[in-house]
């Protein structure tokens, strides 16, 4: 085996698993905000999840787009829904819309949730994930920061989830 052929062989593990915590991420961080939603929805009288979300074009669009793709139904539109849509839930703008009302209950493994600085390091590490996936599914080797420091992003957001 060449090298090169070793190199290649050991990045594809690296983003093996890489991989494998983003979807553990994104499985987690949608059931969870769902459920969370889904909550406040219901308090509030609103219906459905989908419904306490900011009434933005990007997020209708997206919504949009799922109900289509699940053929017309609301019931499991979230697994149509791109990791895109979800990051957008915790852009700087949705600090007081999103984040203090409700979104914060979804990070049960930080101290204190509610704050501003558990928001910022939300934030934060969600767009460097967002980058770690689009980077593993398309293979760019070259885009790539150092394997262990992207992993620690990783599972300090799957802590920060808690249970």
């Amino acid at each position: 085996m060449k090298k090169n052929d070793k190199e290649f062989l050991v990045r594809l593990n690296d983003y093996g698993v890489l991989y494998y915590l983003v979807g553990v991420i994104e499985v987690r961080l949608r059931r969870k905000m769902i459920m969370t939603l889904r909550n406040i929805a219901k308090r509030k009288n609103r219906g459905e999840w989908f419904a306490v979300i900011p009434e933005e074009r990007q997020f209708n669009n997206f919504l949009m787009r799922a109900i289509n793709q699940n053929n017309g139904k609301i019931d499991g539109l979230e697994i149509y829904l791109p990791f895109l849509f979800w990051r957008n839930l915790f852009v700087s703008r949705n600090y007081t819309r999103l984040w203090t009302p409700v979104a914060h209950e979804v990070f049960s493994g930080l101290d204190d949730a509610i704050s501003r600085s558990s928001f910022e390091a939300v934030q934060e590490r969600i767009f460097i994930i967002h980058k770690i996936r689009n980077r593993v599914a398309h293979y760019d080797f070259e885009g790539a920061a150092e394997f262990d420091d992207e992993k620690e992003v990783l599972l300090w957001f799957i802590e920060a989830l808690g249970k």
